[in-house]
């Protein structure tokens, strides 16, 4: 264990765009939303942004060796039914998901609906 604290030094903002249903609580055809690095990773924030109308659904996380059934639901983030306009914004939400990664661990990402979300590492990076 280390002495000092750790903090991510390789900043990584990656995103993804989740557009396929799929209600599995696997991580079976989970999008990649990020991968640590090779010396492991460390995500605070998780950003989720729709692009259009949304119904009720869910977002799924997951963290595993690799984007499949193997991987683990580590959260669940409600989305709630909404109509963007020129004063509704469209649905969003911010998830402070405090995750140590081992390394070349991937994060993944599924929602419920066929509907468009991008999921994004808005605070997290590699060691």
């Amino acid at each position: 264990m280390a002495t000092t604290p750790q903090y991510a030094s390789i900043p990584k903002n990656t995103f993804a765009s989740l557009t396929t249903a799929n209600s599995a609580l696997t991580g079976a055809s989970a999008v990649i939303v990020f991968t640590a690095g090779a010396s492991g990773a460390r995500i605070d924030t998780i950003h989720m942004h729709a692009t259009g109308t949304t119904t009720a659904g869910m977002i799924r996380i997951f963290c595993g060796a690799a984007a499949d059934a193997t991987a683990a639901l580590i959260a669940e983030i409600p989305v709630l039914a909404n109509t963007p306009n020129s004063t509704n914004p469209a649905w969003s939400a911010d998830v402070d998901i405090d995750l140590i990664m081992q390394a070349n661990y991937i994060l993944s990402a599924t929602t419920a609906n066929t509907q468009t979300f991008d999921v994004m590492i808005k605070k997290g990076g590699s060691f």
